[in-house]
């Protein structure tokens, strides 16, 4: 909780040592993790897309780099690599090679569009997590949510997993409230 609140990821190390990386994609773990042990794959999701985009990204970097170093001079390297990437260029003569250049400059700018299209994909995910964010409990009312579920208090101290325990006790708690109700009411 301290580390959401803090934004210092080093608080997860308890022993030993570890690099702010290090520590920084053992947490993006916890929370993936977190994620999927509540049934949502928001982050999974957010991470798919951001690869995406960064894909897209390097393709287009690469490319009109590329295709720029061809436009002053005639590099095989740089036209093995745009033909890897599916850009024809013809290397029959000089026209042919300015005509092919010209389309595949034409075309890489197509990328832009893709490029935009997953940013803003990625902005509305953003925006959605920081309006869920909004909505969700401070840690003093979680801590006492859980305190009353629960019949007893419990330590501010606590980690991800104990909290996410504790709330499997409380749902089969409640399963079997509303399972004892059910016979009661004939159900």
């Amino acid at each position: 909780m301290d580390i959401s609140t803090t934004g210092n990821v080093r608080l997860l190390i308890r022993t030993g040592r570890a690099t702010d990386e290090e520590c920084t994609k053992q947490l993006e773990e916890i929370i993936r993790i977190n994620t999927k042990f509540h049934g949502r794959n928001d982050y999974d999701s957010m991470l798919k897309e951001y690869k995406a985009y960064n894909r897209l990204l390097r393709d287009y970097n690469g490319i009109k780099s590329h295709l720029i170093i061809l436009c002053y001079r005639i590099d095989w390297e740089s036209i093995k690599y745009v033909r890897s990437k599916g850009y024809k260029i013809n290397t029959q003569n000089s026209k042919t090679y300015e005509q092919s250049l010209e389309a595949a400059m034409h075309r890489s700018n197509n990328i832009i569009t893709k490029l935009t299209m997953k940013k803003n994909e990625l902005l509305k995910m953003v925006e959605e997590s920081k309006q869920a964010a909004n909505h969700k409990e401070t840690f003093e009312s979680l801590m006492a949510g859980l305190a009353f579920n629960l019949g007893y208090s419990v330590p501010d101290d606590i980690t991800l997993a104990r909290y996410n325990e504790y709330l499997k006790l409380i749902e089969k708690k409640n399963n079997a409230l509303k399972s004892q109700k059910e016979k009661i009411h004939g159900k």
